[in-house]
C-alpha cells in the first residue's frame, strides 16, 4: 500500500496496514493485560543434578575479598582480581563448579544466541579456541572451567556453599557473611556477582504438588529420567512418555524441538509468543582464521558488536549476525526509506514504528512459511514490538509443529492453570501427561533477597531489601549508600549489551580499579554518599524514559516488569548504549572518583 508521511511529503510503499497493525497490537495488549509474573510460591525440592556435595565440617575463615558467584561474573572477577594483584580472595557458590547459568543450563539443544567469539570472555588471555561461532552449552560451560583452571581459581573456590547472610560491622570495617553450610567468613570487600537472574521460577499451579509423574525445571534437567547426556541429546527413556513444556521464552524455544519426535507426545504451552528468526550458524572454527587474528582481536571484535547492536552503526560489522542484521534495519529504516537523512525529525518516530513494523511482519511471515497449519501459525505469531520480548533464534522451533506428534496449547495470561493427578488444565484443554518440564524462567525482580537467597545487613540494621525497597539507589549499579565495601556485578541501573560478557567485563574493570583506588588511598572502606546514589538514580530514569514510554505498550514479561511495571528492561536500566556507558565509567574514574566517601 501507498503511504504518506505528514511533515515530509515522502510516500513510501508498505505490504502492511500500520493502522491494522496497531489495532492489532493494541488487541493482544489488551487480551494478554492480565499476564502476571510467575511466583515463585511452590519451590520444587532444588537438587543439583550434576553433582554431590561432599560431607564437610564448617569453616571460620578471613578472607580480604569475598566473591559471591562463580559464573562468568565470579571467574572475570577472579581474572582481573589476580591481575591487579589482589590475590587473598575466596569465591563461594551454590553451584557444584564454576559455570554459572552454563553449571545449570544443560538441557538438550542449549545454546547461547550470541557468538563464542564475542560472548565468551577473555578468550586471547586464555588461548582457548571455541569449536564454532555457537558452541553447545556443555562446550561453554568446559570454557569456564578452562577459565578457573588458567587463572587459578579453583584453589580459592568453595563449592556447593550459598551465603545466606551478609552484616556490616562498623568499628571493624568488615563484613561477617554466614553460609548455608554454617561457615563463617570474615571479609573487607565482598561481591556479589549472582548475575541478573535469580533461583528458577516454579509457577503457582493449583495442584502441581500432587502430580504423580516427573516434574523438573529446565535448569535443572533430570537425564536420568529422560535419557541422553548434554553431550548426547539423545532422550530414548521419552518414547513412551507424554512431556509438557511450560514456557514460550529462549529456553523452551530450544527444549521444544529437541524434545518432539523423541517423545511419544509433546505438549508445548505458551501463555505468549516469542520472536525466532533465522538459525545460528554452526560452521567449524577455521583454525587458518583464527591464526591470523592479531593482537587485541577479541575487545575489537566485542566493542564492534556492543556499538552495532547499539544502532551505532560501524563501517565495518565484524560479526554479521542476524542481530546486528535486524538492529541495521531498525537504525536506517532502510525497508521504509532509501535515505533516513532526508526524512523530517517530526516524521522519524514514526519511520522507526513503520521499520518495526517490517521486521516483525517478517517474522510472522517466516512462521507462516513453516508451519503448515494456518491455525497453529497464527497463535505462534508475536504481535507487538520487536524488543517487548527477547528474540532469539528458531532452529527447528516452529518446524517442530508441523508433526503430528507435538500441540500447541495457546492459554494466555494462565498458562497451565490447574493440575488433577495426571491431567492437565491450560488454555482451555484437559490432557494428560508424564512429565512436565517448567521452562518458565527466573527471578527477576530487583529485591536482592528474593532473587539470591542472601539477606544483606548494614550497620544501623537496614537491610538491602529494604533499603531498594524505597526504590532501586546504587552508583554505576556496583554500589550502594549505606553499604560500605558490598559490591555488585548484574543488571541492576547499568547499560545493557545484547552480549551479558560485555556488560560483565565493564563492571569487573569497574569495581577492581575501585577497590585498588581505596588502597592506594590507604583507606579500609569505600561507599558511595546518598546524594551520588539518587543523582545516578535520577540519571538511570531520565535516560530509561523513552524505553518506559516504549515498555508501556508491550504484552507483560520479565522485560516490561510484568503487572508492576518494574522490569529488567524499565525500572533498572540505563537507557544508553554500553558504548556510552562504559565510555562514562571511564571518564568518572580519570576525574576522580566523584560521589565516593573513602575510610581509613
Amino acid at each position: 500500500m501507498k503511504y504518506r508521511l505528514a511533515h515530509s511529503g515522502i510516500q513510501v510503499d508498505l505490504e502492511f496496514s500500520p493502522d491494522a497493525l496497531r489495532r492489532r497490537y493494541r488487541e493482544e495488549n489488551t487480551k494478554r493485560a492480565g499476564t502476571a509474573s510467575p511466583k515463585r510460591t511452590h519451590a520444587l525440592e532444588d537438587n543439583d543434578p550434576w553433582s554431590t556435595p561432599t560431607p564437610r565440617q564448617p569453616f571460620n575463615r578471613e578472607v580480604d575479598i569475598l566473591v559471591i558467584g562463580a559464573g562468568f561474573a565470579g571467574l572475570t572477577l577472579g581474572a582481573k582480581l589476580r591481575k591487579a594483584g589482589l590475590e587473598d580472595f575466596l569465591i563461594v557458590d551454590q553451584a557444584g563448579d564454576f559455570g554459572g547459568t552454563w553449571y545449570w543450563n544443560r538441557y538438550p539443544r542449549a545454546q547461547c544466541d550470541v557468538e563464542s567469539y564475542v560472548y565468551y570472555p577473555l578468550l586471547e588471555e586464555t588461548g582457548y579456541v571455541p569449536s564454532s561461532r555457537f558452541p553447545m552449552a556443555h562446550e561453554t560451560f568446559d570454557y569456564c572451567q578452562h577459565m578457573a583452571r588458567f587463572f587459578g581459581l579453583y584453589d580459592r573456590a568453595v563449592f556447593h556453599t550459598g551465603a545466606t547472610r551478609a552484616v556490616w560491622d562498623d568499628a571493624d570495617q568488615v563484613w561477617t557473611v554466614a553460609t548455608n553450610r554454617g561457615d563463617t567468613i570474615r571479609a573487607r570487600v565482598v561481591i556479589r556477582s549472582n548475575g541478573g537472574f535469580g533461583a528458577p521460577v516454579t509457577p503457582a499451579i493449583e495442584g502441581i504438588e500432587t502430580f504423580p509423574g516427573k516434574i523438573f525445571h529446565s535448569s535443572r534437567w533430570d537425564y536420568g529420567y529422560t535419557g541422553g547426556s548434554p553431550e548426547d541429546p539423545t532422550l530414548s527413556k521419552l518414547a513412551d512418555k507424554v512431556v509438557a513444556v511450560v514456557g514460550s521464552g529462549a529456553s523452551a524455544v530450544q527444549i521444544i524441538p529437541a524434545v518432539a519426535g523423541q517423545a511419544r507426545h509433546t505438549y508445548a504451552i505458551q501463555r505468549t509468543p516469542g520472536p525466532a528468526i533465522g538459525n545460528r550458524d554452526t560452521t567449524p572454527t577455521d583454525p587458518a582464521w583464527w591464526s591470523t587474528l592479531p593482537k587485541g582481536w577479541q575487545q575489537a571484535r566485542m566493542q564492534n558488536f556492543d556499538a552495532n547492536t547499539s544502532g551505532l552503526l560501524q563501517d565495518e560489522d565484524m560479526v554479521n549476525d542476524h542481530f546486528t542484521g535486524y538492529v541495521k534495519r531498525l537504525a536506517t529504516a532502510c525497508d521504509i526509506v532509501p535515505d533516513l537523512a532526508q526524512v523530517d525529525p517530526a516524521d522519524r518516530p514514526e519511520v522507526f514504528e513503520l521499520q518495526d513494523m517490517a521486521l516483525m511482519e517478517d517474522i510472522r511471515a517466516a512462521i507462516d512459511a513453516t508451519v503448515t497449519d494456518p491455525t497453529t501459525a497464527e497463535k505462534l505469531k508475536p504481535f507487538y514490538k520487536h524488543r517487548c520480548k527477547r528474540v532469539t533464534y528458531d532452529d527447528g522451533y516452529f518446524a517442530a509443529f508441523n508433526r503430528a506428534d507435538v500441540t500447541l496449547i495457546d492459554a494466555p495470561v494462565n498458562g497451565l492453570e490447574k493440575i488433577e493427578g495426571n491431567r492437565l488444565h491450560a488454555g482451555g484443554e484437559v490432557f494428560e501427561a508424564d512429565c512436565i518440564i517448567l521452562a518458565t524462567g527466573y527471578d527477576t525482580t530487583r529485591d536482592p533477597f528474593s532473587r539470591t537467597g542472601l539477606d544483606v545487613i548494614a550497620a544501623d540494621g537496614e537491610t538491602l531489601s529494604e533499603h531498594h525497597g524505597q526504590g532501586l539507589r546504587t552508583l554505576h549499579g556496583a554500589l550502594t549508600d549505606n553499604f560500605p565495601n558490598m559490591f555488585q556485578i548484574g543488571t541492576s541501573q547499568i547499560a545493557l549489551s545484547h552480549s551479558n560478557t560485555s556488560g560483565i567485563l565493564i563492571q569487573a574493570e569497574h569495581i577492581v580499579d575501585i577497590i585498588c583506588e581505596t588502597r592506594r588511598r590507604g583507606a579500609t572502606s569505600v561507599v558511595p554518599t546518598a546524594e551520588a546514589t539518587a543523582a545516578w538514580a535520577a540519571q538511570v530514569k531520565e535516560k530509561g524514559a523513552p524505553l518506559r514510554a516504549a515498555f508501556a505498550q508491550c504484552v507483560p514479561g520479565y522485560y516490561s516488569g510484568y503487572e508492576h511495571g518494574d522490569g529488567a528492561f524499565t525500572s533498572q536500566i540505563y537507557g544508553e548504549s554500553i558504548v556510552a556507558f562504559r565510555q562514562l565509567l571511564e571518564q568518572w574514574r580519570a576525574s576522580g572518583y566523584e560521589g565516593l566517601a573513602f575510610r581509613r
